[in-house]
């Protein structure tokens, strides 16, 4: 009889390993694709931004100069 119990114990113990393993596997899986999730939804952020900003003239006049300052400082530094 003991025999008989003990095996059901290290049966139900591979068993219980082997769904710890899968969950484990899984949660890895839908950890990955989360991260995933959230890059494409950051590019996404980032194009609509972008397109929105470009929309804008004054905006686009006031980035261009800045970009202008910052290139003729650079290269008054160097």
């Amino acid at each position: 009889m003991l025999n008989h119990e003990m095996f059901l114990s290290c049966h139900r113990f591979e068993h219980r390993e082997e769904n710890r393993k899968d969950c484990l596997r899984t949660l890895y899986g839908l950890i990955e694709e989360a991260g995933k999730a959230n890059k494409i939804a950051e590019d996404i952020r980032t194009s609509y931004v972008k397109q929105r900003l470009r929309a804008n003239p004054a905006f686009m006049q006031k980035l261009q100069a800045k970009i202008i300052r910052s290139k003729e400082s650079d290269a008054i530094n160097a």
